[in-house]
């Protein structure tokens, strides 16, 4: 079982991320609530996550736990580009397109979290 400090920092990389999934799947799409949206996944990844140890989780799930990391951190960088490519679309066809692999992005992400919870 990974320990209460690491299930707490996923915990809150969850929320920050569904605000952000939240904040793209309005209608109205504001580009800066996106980008602050997106600004603070990346602030919660950076100052909760990143500074996790390998230490401080049993050795069973270590290998585990370390491949999740390892895909919440590949996944945060294509869900910058992402949203880059959805500020950057004009037409509706491609804007949508966007939206949802930005979503799609966001599901998996939040799919990744909640198996560190289990383990």
């Amino acid at each position: 079982m990974l320990p209460i400090s690491h299930q707490q920092s996923y915990t809150e990389l969850m929320t920050a991320l569904e605000s952000l999934k939240n904040a793209i799947a309005q209608s109205n799409r504001e580009p800066q609530v996106i980008e602050d949206c997106h600004r603070k996944v990346q602030q919660v990844y950076q100052d909760r996550i990143v500074t996790l140890t390998v230490e401080s989780v049993d050795d069973a799930i270590a290998s585990r736990w370390q491949s999740l990391q390892t895909e919440i951190n590949r996944s945060l960088r294509l869900l910058k580009t992402d949203i880059i490519f959805l500020k950057a679309s004009r037409q509706n066809q491609t804007t949508q397109q966007r939206v949802q692999a930005c979503l799609t992005r966001l599901d998996q992400l939040m799919k990744y979290c909640q198996e560190l919870h289990k383990l």
